[in-house]
C-alpha cells in the first residue's frame, strides 16, 4: 500500500453506510486517519466520527473545522453522501422527495467539495473523489465494498495525473 495512505487525513462523508462506509473502512484498516462523516454514527466504527448535515452549509463548515482542529490538514475528501427512495414514478413522486434529494445528491456534494476544496487550496495540496450511483444508467448491482479500493487509488500518488475523470465501475454492464 502507498505511503500516502499510511499518514493521509481522509474526510469521507456518508460514512454511515453503503459505499462511504466501505471506502472509510478500507482506508482506516490501511492506516488513514478517516473522519467519517454523517448524520449518524457510523456501526463499523471506521475513522473519527464527525455530526454533519450536508444540506447545511453550517454544519457542513463546522466538520471542517472539527477536522482541522483535530488533525491540522485534510488531504483527501470523499464525498459518497447520497441518497435515493424507492422507484417512483416521476409522476408520483411528491415534492419534498424531490427536493431531499437533489438536496443530497448534487447540492450536498457541492458544498463538502467547495468547502473542503477551499482547505485544500490553502494548503496547497489536497485530493477529491465524488462517488455517483450507477442508478442513474439504470443498474443497481455495484457492492460498496468494490468502489473503496479505487477511491483510494484515486486519493493516491499513483492517480497524481487523473484530473477531472470518470472512472466507471459497472461490473461489465457497459460492454454488453
Amino acid at each position: 500500500m502507498a505511503a500516502w495512505v499510511e499518514s493521509a487525513v481522509v474526510v469521507v462523508t456518508g460514512a454511515a453506510g453503503g459505499v462511504g462506509q466501505a471506502v472509510a473502512t478500507w482506508l482506516a484498516e490501511r492506516g488513514a486517519q478517516v473522519y467519517a462523516l454523517d448524520r449518524r454514527r457510523p456501526e463499523s466504527g471506521a475513522g473519527t466520527f464527525v455530526e454533519v448535515d450536508v444540506l447545511s452549509e453550517g454544519s457542513i463548515d463546522a466538520a471542517v473545522r472539527h477536522v482541522l482542529q483535530a488533525a491540522g490538514r485534510i488531504d483527501g475528501l470523499v464525498a459518497a453522501a447520497g441518497l435515493s427512495e424507492e422507484p417512483t414514478p416521476a409522476e408520483d413522486m411528491n415534492l419534498a422527495v424531490w427536493q431531499r434529494t437533489i438536496g443530497v445528491n448534487l447540492t450536498g456534494v457541492f458544498l463538502t467539495c467547495q468547502r473542503v476544496g477551499r482547505v485544500m487550496l490553502q494548503q496547497g495540496s489536497g485530493r477529491i473523489v465524488t462517488v455517483a450511483s450507477m442508478s442513474g444508467a439504470h443498474i443497481v448491482n455495484a457492492e460498496p465494498h468494490e468502489i473503496a479500493a479505487a477511491a483510494a487509488w484515486l486519493l493516491g500518488d499513483e492517480a497524481a495525473f487523473c484530473c477531472g475523470t470518470e472512472l466507471l465501475m459497472d461490473g461489465g454492464y457497459s460492454l454488453a
